[in-house]
């Protein structure tokens, strides 16, 4: 999977040698923005691809965090407004550029702004409960929801983030009668 991720991506770097001409690509290390904090699967991803990628490429390729809040707007709107010369990349998300751009009207960007260059992972949300939590489905946790408004908690990755938009929380404004979280 990783030397599929590097091919790709090599190939589309390769590309941009062929626009740039004569002037050797890259001459300076590439840099990829990870719009959250250290540590969390995004970053571990870039930081997983940086080592073949530099060496593929000859040059080193370093991670800058720029987290902040604001579902990943901070970090995609430092990439949007460098120069587009292939050597800043942006670790990009749902969450970022297609759930941002609906939500905060000053996002300042959208989805089409950016050029994909390789896909490097898919992956899935899971809506879990504590075991203790009398509902093993999602029918009896919306009921359970619906039967103690304000008494149920959550945990998400933020506001604006795909696991943002399906949890209890955002639950009234799809499902009349359910309340917001804030109790257990």
């Amino acid at each position: 999977m990783k030397q599929k991720l590097l091919v790709a991506l090599l190939a589309c770097i390769g590309q941009l040698l062929i626009a740039q001409g004569a002037r050797a690509f890259p001459d300076r290390p590439v840099k990829i923005v990870v719009p959250t904090p250290p540590g969390g699967p995004p970053d571990i991803m870039a930081r997983l691809l940086i080592d073949k990628m530099g060496a593929g490429l000859g040059q080193p390729v370093i991670v800058e965090n720029r987290a902040g809040g604001a579902a990943g707007m901070i970090g995609a709107k430092s990439v949007l407004g460098a120069e587009p010369d292939g050597y800043t990349l942006l670790m990009g998300s749902t969450s970022t550029l297609m759930i941002a751009p609906l939500i905060y009207k000053n996002a300042g960007y959208s989805a089409e702004s950016f050029a994909p260059v390789a896909g490097l992972s898919e992956s899935a949300e899971l809506l879990t409960v504590n075991p203790s939590v009398a509902a093993h489905t999602v029918i009896e946790l919306v009921s359970l929801a619906k039967s103690e408004p304000g008494v149920l908690r959550y945990g998400s990755a933020g506001v604006g983030s795909l696991a943002d938009r399906y949890n209890p929380r955002s639950l009234p404004r799809r499902r009349p009668g359910v309340g917001r979280s804030s109790g257990r």
